[in-house]
């Protein structure tokens, strides 16, 4: 059978995988009782790890695709219902997740926070607490020193499995029982004190972070009851599992599963014996060995257990593989080959892909890791590029990779270029082979040597194994392995290896010796006897389309594809050609070439190979010998050998040769001829044979003397165009030196200088001589012409110098920040797209018409003068719910306030990133400074990313309508030496309050909770360090809706005490007037809401929907304007994945007779994944006209596709 590469485009797709723990979550403790029951789902099933398995296949091998982000929001602390269960492995940061937040005591002074930092537990410590960024310090009954000393609190727990509950020091915590152990989960408890009357006071919660060391690991090394192991660890046995930073063994301990009695609480659950136990001791081994390791968070949910495995491998160098009914592994790391296959042990026809599509062959990532210098946020490294790569592909195709757990830059840069090397391996290649070869499995390397594949002492690692049972052959999938990588990836070599290949002899079959074989003879025919050459053989290649034969007479100096002459192409089952044009007693070569799908091989040559001779029948040659000589050179005198098949003469004597001999001297050249005749292959020319010698060729007489001659160019300029006079005397031009001598009558042979005048003038003249030199007489200049004349001014130049500091962001966002209205926003990491940096804003909206603001910060304002015209432009992104984006100029006045503002471009929409916007603007009197500012608008709740890129301010003329490309900015200077202290001032009056401003807690109406008033907050007056309080007189004014006084009373002079702020006042403020002497003082001590968004309007409750029609019971009456909001919720869950459900909200204004669609986000959608929840969540809105209106509202639930689709009860619709 044939065994030649099929011509094949492969597209592979890998399946999504959704595989979730059931129940696997903490509920949030919003009540007075928290759910201790946390699910856990059994041993995991096989149809479960076959799932898994479907993820390990051969696409997933071959691209290296990398796995999703992981993890969550790592280090955001916050509250969600809907969390997953947080598993922490190495050292890392994490904020965990808030199970249990709420305020009890007297006046509800002491609050409680019950953080879950990980589950899996014990983990192995807590080292640190993090407040702001700060690391506190805490004494051994859990108090924090320093100013928060006597105002918080810290215990935690490791997650030993039983725990105790934790405690308050501070009394019962409200609804928290010794029930709430949290077994088997590592947790913090923070209590808080709000102590108005203190001399200390807490104004807020501090964002808390922990610093921990993660869950404990199985470690086979350390086994005694496994091979090569040596020590207590067991497996399944978590007393015995020991702290490790090894990516395989938290891999091979997540793919175990983490237990509590009896119950899978995280993880897979693999049973050990489906586990390639010695592949992931292998690996730990080679990720010791290079000190890669692992650190960081995943989660029950939204991560997939196999998305969490896959981020595992990625931090060890490898991915996870299917190897038959077990999960192993493969590892980036030097291998030798096992085995040699040759053709001969295929069974098929084998299959390559020779090279990756160029979407998949990269040669640049930029990968983003975990750092702990930035908060143990996930932040991008700077670009991994090869330039050798680059240069073959002729441009940068670079990825953005995120490496979830792992927190060095350099393990993620070894990685990335793995990654980059792994992504320019050639494969998938099919392999059908004998049953002999089913002992070799995925990760193991062969050597391939299949020439007719184009694959030639080919190293390729095995990615997939199969066994067919109908013909007992097993087929090998295998990809290209270049060993030139691991040194360059390790960085033991600057030096990359080329990009992988197939090679070896062309796929079409070259003949060979073996097949083949030539003869020279001479046949007989009728009576005649002729020479000929006869080729004999047969391919012992099947499949081949023709053979072409072919011959040439050989000379000995030819190339491989000189002088051929066709004999013929013929079927190729030929087994003999005679080729009889030949001439006799001379060599030949024969040529046997392949073809296969009008593809021609290469060439077999045979010969040279002697024809016979023609009986009876003479070679006959006319022979020519030359010699130079001054007179007549005698003949050669001995014999000379002449070879008829090779036209070559031996034996000459005398000087003669059979080539013409190079000149000598001015001597002639002579010739003589003899004839070479004879029946054999050589002719014996005698001296006497040879013809008397004659002059062939001989030097002439020299010829006259040349001519020299040259162009002369003179040249004058002026200012009136006028042709300027001509030389008027005979001038003398050498030739050698391209000179010319003489009066020149203002004349230059070199073009003068533009401030001669802004006319040049040119004349001509031929000089010609045999002379050295020439008389050029004045009546032989051309007559004068304008050569060039000045032209008029140009355009102005563009200026493109930017005024903006750290443009580019060279000191990261140092002069740059952002604001809000509305909604909520936090500045994320930098990131590099289309080469440029940008300045980055995550936000969440609520609602239309909310802003986001970026902008140059007024410290970094430029100088301007009044008058002066700008160009301004920024590159932006405005990504989400944008209706639109304001490229803004805001100026500034002497006293550096905000002075006025203009509006450059608006654009619509959302916008990619380096979208351009620009503008000119004329700077108004009073201006002094300005500053670029960005602000988007939302159209809609949602959320999005915001960015801004290479600021630019410039001067412009005033004709000026283009903008120049943008160039970096002055770069901050260094900082300069202190300078001389000075003299000390006069002791300063100073206000201040504590707390500084009054904040209530208030429901979603804005409804302020009970006990919340009266608020108090302390003035405090210092005559430089010294208290003046007490000699002070105070007053107060109020505004915003809040009311209050201060107090002037001795004793409790400075007390600020708030009594109110109604609905809908969501802030107001006290005015406190402080007179000290004969100084006069005021502070404006503000009176806000803080609305927890917790309470339903209590006239219209809520009411269950499904995926049914549901009616709100009661019809709402409106007023003239009024308008009506009705929330809804849909909640459910579908196992086994796919349909969509999709929910909407409607009103009627006559009873339910016809309905229409209600303003805002009225209508929505979700997709479910495999056992993953999906939400829709509505805000439809109506408002009412002037004669008001009774409204009947409905909400209409329904599903599209398959699935068993289980609505949760959580589902509601509540007007409001």
């Amino acid at each position: 059978m044939a065994k030649f590469l099929k011509i094949a485009a492969t597209v592979v797709g890998v399946a999504s995988i959704a595989i979730v723990t059931a129940g696997a979550g903490i509920a949030l403790m919003s009540g007075v009782a928290l759910s201790t029951g946390i699910a856990a789902a059994s041993v995991v099933s096989l149809s479960t790890l076959a799932a898994i398995g479907a993820g390990l296949g051969v696409a997933a091998s071959l691209l290296g695709k990398a796995p999703s982000g992981v993890g969550g929001a790592q280090t955001s602390w916050q509250s969600d219902p809907n969390a997953g269960i947080p598993y922490v492995m190495g050292r890392t940061g994490t904020s965990g997740n808030i199970i249990y937040h709420r305020a009890y005591g007297g006046d509800n002074k002491i609050k409680s926070i019950v953080t879950v930092l990980s589950g899996g537990g014990p983990i192995d410590a807590i080292e640190g607490l993090y407040l702001d960024d700060v690391l506190q310090s805490v004494n051994g009954s859990g108090g924090l020193t320093g100013r928060l000393s006597g105002l918080m609190w810290h215990r935690a727990q490791l997650g030993a499995t039983p725990s105790t509950a934790l405690t308050s020091p501070e009394g019962a915590m409200a609804g928290w029982t010794s029930a709430h152990r949290l077994s088997g989960y590592a947790a913090s408890v923070l209590t808080l004190k709000f102590d108005g009357k203190g001399d200390k006071q807490l104004t807020s919660e501090p964002k808390a972070r922990w610093v921990v060391r993660g869950v404990k690991v199985y470690d086979p090394r350390l086994d005694s009851t496994y091979p090569g192991g040596s020590g207590p660890c067991r497996p399944l046995q978590e007393a015995t599992y020991v702290y490790s930073e090894n990516p395989w063994l938290h891999a091979l301990t997540w793919l175990l599963g983490r237990w509590q009695n009896g119950k899978r609480v995280i993880g897979i659950g693999a049973p050990i014996d489906m586990i390639d136990m010695a592949a992931f001791v292998e690996a730990a081994s080679i990720a010791d060995a290079n000190g890669w390791k692992l650190g960081g968070s995943v989660t029950s949910r939204p991560d997939t257990r196999w998305n969490a495995l896959k981020a595992m491998c990625q931090a060890g160098g490898g991915w996870p593989i299917s190897l038959g009914a077990k999960v192993s592994c493969v590892i980036n790391t030097p291998r030798v080959a096992l085995t040699t296959i040759t053709s001969a042990d295929l069974v098929d026809d084998v299959s390559v892909t020779a090279t990756q599509s160029r979407r998949d062959r990269i040669n640049g990532i930029v990968p983003r890791y975990r750092s702990e210098a930035h908060g143990w946020d996930i932040v991008p490294g700077a670009a991994i590029r090869v330039p050798a790569h680059v240069t073959f592909d002729g441009d940068e195709r670079t990825r953005e990779v995120e490496y979830s757990l792992v927190q060095n830059v350099n393990q993620a840069a070894q990685l990335a270029r793995y990654d980059i090397e792994n992504s320019r391996e050639f494969g998938p290649i099919e392999l059908p082979l004998k049953l002999r070869f089913w002992g070799y499995k995925p990760g193991d390397v062969v050597r391939l040597n299949v020439p007719e594949a184009g694959l030639v002492n080919q190293d390729v690692l095995l990615l997939d194994r199969n066994l067919s049972l109908q013909n007992g052959s097993v087929t090998l999938t295998a990809r290209s392995e270049t060993a030139g990588k691991h040194p360059f990836a390790l960085g033991q070599t600057g030096t990359p290896p080329p990009t992988a290949a197939v090679s070896g002899p062309a796929l079409v079959p070259t003949p060979t010796t073996a097949e083949w074989a030539i003869s020279a003879t001479t046949i007989t025919a009728t009576g005649d006897a002729a020479p000929a050459l006869v080729v004999t053989g047969a391919s012992a290649t099947e499949g081949i389309d023709s053979i072409l034969f072919e011959y040439r007479r050989y000379t000995g100096s030819q190339g491989d594809g000189d002088d051929w002459i066709a004999a013929g192409t013929v079927d190729p089952a030929t087994q003999r050609i005679t080729i009889t044009s030949v001439t006799a007693a001379t060599q030949y070569q024969v040529s046997i070439r392949y073809r296969l799908r009008d593809e021609w091989g290469a060439r077999l040559i045979l010969g040279p190979s002697t024809t016979g001779a023609r009986p009876g029948a003479s070679n006959t040659a006319i022979v020519y010998i030359y010699r130079r000589s001054a007179t007549a050179p005698a003949l050669p005198t001995a014999d000379a050998t002449y070879t008829f098949a090779t036209a070559t003469l031996t034996g000459l004597n005398n000087g003669w040769s059979t080539t013409i001999p190079a000149p000598s001297g001015g001597q002639p050249l002579y010739v003589a001829v003899a004839s070479a005749v004879n029946s054999t292959a050589t002719d014996t020319i005698a001296p006497g044979e040879w013809t008397t010698p004659e002059i062939l060729a001989q030097d002439g007489t020299s010829g006259a003397a040349g001519i020299n001659s040259a162009t002369v160019y003179l040249y004058q300029r002026n200012n009136t165009g006028t042709a300027p006079p001509l030389p008027t005397t005979n001038l003398t031009y050498t030739f050698a030196t391209a000179v010319l001598s003489g009066a020149l009558n203002g004349w230059s042979q070199t073009v003068p200088a533009d401030s001669g005048g802004s006319f040049l003038h040119v004349t001509t003249a031929t000089a010609a001589s045999a002379a050295a030199t020439d008389n050029i007489l004045s009546t032989e200049w051309a007559a004068v012409r304008t050569m060039a004349k000045d032209g008029s001014d140009g355009a102005d130049a563009i200026n493109n110098v930017n005024r903006v500091r750290n443009s580019q962001f060279e000191r990261d966002e140092a002069g740059f920040g952002i604001s809000v209205a509305g909604l909520t926003a936090t500045v994320s990491p930098f990131t590099i797209e289309g080469g440029i940096k940008q300045y980055r804003a995550s936000y969440t909206a609520t609602a239309a018409g909310q802003r986001l603001n970026m902008y140059e910060h007024p410290a970094y304002a430029v100088k301007v003068n009044p008058g002066e015209r700008l160009a301004v432009q920024c590159n932006i992104r405005a990504n989400g719910p944008i209706d639109r984006t304001e490229l803004q100029i805001w100026y500034r006045d002497a006293a550096d306030a905000n002075f006025s503002q203009e509006t450059l471009q608006t654009l619509t929409g959302q916008r990619g990133y380096n979208t351009l916007m620009q503008g000119f603007a004329v700077v108004p009197a009073g201006a002094v400074k300005a500053f670029i500012h960005v602000s988007s608008y939302t159209n809609a709740a949602g959320t999005g990313i915001n960015a801004i890129a290479q600021p630019m301010i410039s001067s412009a003329t005033a004709s000026q309508t283009l903008f120049p490309p943008f160039t970096s900015g002055p770069a901050d200077g260094a900082d300069g030496s202190p300078g001389a202290p000075g003299t000390d001032g006069t002791d300063g009056v100073t206000i201040s309050a504590s707390p500084p401003s009054i904040i209530v807690q208030a429901d979603r109406d804005g409804g302020v909770y009970s006990g919340q008033f009266p608020a108090t907050a302390q003035i405090t007056v210092l005559d430089g360090n010294a208290n003046v309080t007490e000699s002070c007189t105070f007053s107060s004014s109020t505004g915003g809706g809040a009311t209050g006084s201060v107090s002037n009373a001795a004793g409790m002079k400075g007390l600020v005490t708030a009594t109110s702020l109604p609905s809908p006042n969501i802030a107001g403020y006290i005015m406190v007037t402080v007179t000290y002497g004969a100084k006069t003082l005021t502070l404006r001590m503000n009176v806000s809401k803080v609305r927890d968004g917790t309470n339903p309007s209590a006239a219209y409750p809520a009411v269950p929907v499904g995926l049914t029609t549901t009616a709100y019971p009661n019809p709402i009456p409106l007023d003239g304007g009024q308008t009506l909001t009705v929330w809804a919720v849909l909640d459910g869950i579908n196992p086994t994945g796919g349909g969509t459900m999709s929910g909407s909200l409607q009103y009627s204004l006559d009873g339910g007779s016809s309905w229409n669609a209600m303003g805002g986000t009225a209508s929505g959608s979700a997709t479910f994944a495999v056992g993953e929840p999906a939400s829709v969540h509505l805000n439809g809105t109506y408002t009412a006209p002037s004669g008001g209106a009774t409204v009947t509202v409905r909400f209409i639930g329904s599903k599209v596709g398959a699935g068993n689709i289980t609505i949760s009860s959580r589902s509601y619709m509540q007007p409001k």
